[in-house]
């Protein structure tokens, strides 16, 4: 059986997205890697919009975008440091990741939007063409690839950005806290092993092979919790595409995720 994984979005009802222009945002967000060029657009999502015409069309603001993304930053902090098994060294490496975000997306976005607003004040000398009051995406290119050390195209991962959040991509964010509950549930499976052996309810061979059943809290086992949670989930996972492979493939992302996060 074939994987879909998180490529489902290939199968919707997608025409090209003629559009070859952006706002101030999106050209922000494609010089910092967070926003893409769209080559699609999605009809059924098109359609969704006209039966709600209150509505309104959505635009991809950075500023929303990075407050959402900071407050997730400053979420593993808080709850790590509530739960109180994670180490000084642990916490201290979470708390060094929110002023990490603000140096490497909130500063740097500054930085962006004042490089873009000062090149279109150049007015008819600025090598950023405007369109109906938007930026080419062509000139955005040329432009940005033309900066100083700048090597990269906005072009370089052109695909769809997803505004139906059913169907997203995990953001790095939602994998790190993926990663800290795969975490949790592991600690937790010891820590109740633990509790059956001080109640003299299973045998200390028992215990040798219950703790070894998920793995440690940084080294999980993907085949035991994907079956756990297949057996748990039932049929509920099917109808939405996620088979063993995809399971496990999820589980071992955000493990990734979450480690290369506090080592980082």
């Amino acid at each position: 059986m074939i994987d879909i994984g998180d490529k489902k979005y290939l199968l919707r009802n997608l025409v090209l997205n003629l559009d070859t222009e952006c706002t101030i945002d999106e050209a922000v967000g494609m010089m910092m890697g967070i926003w893409k060029v769209d080559c699609y657009i999605d009809v059924e999502h098109c359609y969704k919009m006209e039966d709600c015409p209150e509505a309104d069309p959505y635009e991809f603001n950075v500023a929303e975008y990075l407050d959402g993304e900071r407050t997730d930053v400053i979420k593993h902090f808080q709850e790590a440091r509530l739960e109180g098994d994670a180490s000084d060294a642990e916490l201290q490496i979470l708390f060094d990741k929110i002023e990490e975000f603000d140096t490497n997306f909130m500063k740097k976005a500054k930085i962006y939007f004042c490089l873009v607003k000062d090149e279109l004040a150049k007015g008819d000398k600025s090598e950023l063409r405007i369109v109906d009051n938007k930026i080419t995406l062509a000139s955005l290119d040329q432009w940005w690839k033309n900066k100083k050390e700048i090597k990269h195209s906005i072009f370089e991962n052109i695909q769809q950005n997803t505004v139906n959040t059913d169907d997203r991509e995990l953001h790095l964010s939602e994998r790190v806290t993926f990663g800290l509950l795969l975490k949790a549930f592991v600690r937790n499976h010891i820590s109740k092993t633990e509790d059956l052996v001080r109640a003299n309810k299973i045998t200390l061979e028992d215990k040798e092979r219950m703790l070894k059943t998920y793995g440690q809290p940084d080294d999980v086992n993907y085949n035991a919790i994907t079956t756990y949670l297949i057996s748990t989930l039932g049929s509920e996972i099917d109808p939405q595409g996620q088979r063993e492979k995809s399971i496990r493939t999820r589980l071992s992302e955000a493990q990734a995720a979450f480690q290369k996060y506090i080592t980082q």
